[in-house]
């Protein structure tokens, strides 16, 4: 892969965010390459200053809302991944 900032841009990037930049463009490396089965992969990006118990609110709702999916096979894709997004959340 390819990046978008020259070397002479990189140097002139602090030690720490040298190590930040590096740390970011692999977590984007990884999420091109994750791949989940049909509705089995959520992505939940987070702001630095979100509070955790919001966002367990909305993934509860986000299940409640999930039941009422038609197809069975669907309903329990979306339930599971959001449950064990859930799960994550609580570690």
């Amino acid at each position: 892969r390819t990046s978008t900032m020259s070397f002479q841009q990189n140097e002139d990037l602090g030690s720490d965010d040298a190590v930040e930049l590096w740390r970011m463009k692999k977590l984007l490396h990884n999420l091109q390459d994750a791949r989940g089965n049909g509705t089995s992969l959520i992505s939940l990006h987070l702001p630095p200053k979100e509070q955790i118990s919001r966002v367990q609110k909305m993934l509860r709702e986000e299940l409640g809302t999930a039941g009422n999916i038609k197809s069975h096979a669907n309903k329990v894709a979306v339930q599971s991944a959001i449950k064990a997004t859930q799960n994550r959340l609580r570690l």
